[in-house]
């Protein structure tokens, strides 16, 4: 049987950073790796958002030819979907956090997605 001083399932990282008095949860423990992260799904999400809202309008001004513009935002859309995916599971922990360079090739490849279609958008 456990004795009264020792915790049933062992010590864990919560108690001890609890009574260490670290408050990770507002933001004081953000490291710069995470810091980075942010300022990239930033810059993806603004570049993506202008493409798309580009897409829009560029598809309701050619008549003939604008469900392609519209399908070019919906594949946007896709990417920047499997990006919140991955930033769940590594917030989760279901994604090592050593894994969190296949984040930066996804977004990357968003970022160059949105290149190409405001360059296709406006020939």
């Amino acid at each position: 049987m456990a004795d009264e001083k020792t915790s049933l399932f062992g010590e864990s990282q919560y108690n001890s950073s609890a009574s260490e008095g670290n408050n990770t949860y507002y933001g004081s423990n953000i490291s710069k790796d995470k810091k980075a992260m942010f300022a990239f799904v930033g810059v993806v999400t603004i570049s993506v958002l202008i493409s798309i809202i580009l897409s829009i309008v560029q598809g309701a001004k050619t008549k003939s030819h604008g469900f392609i513009f519209f399908l070019l935002g919906l594949s946007l859309i896709g990417f920047v979907a499997i990006e919140l995916f991955l930033i769940r599971f590594i917030k989760s922990g279901d994604l090592h956090e050593s894994k969190t360079w296949f984040l930066y090739i996804v977004g990357g490849c968003a970022m160059l997605e949105s290149i190409f279609t405001d360059v296709l958008l406006y020939q």
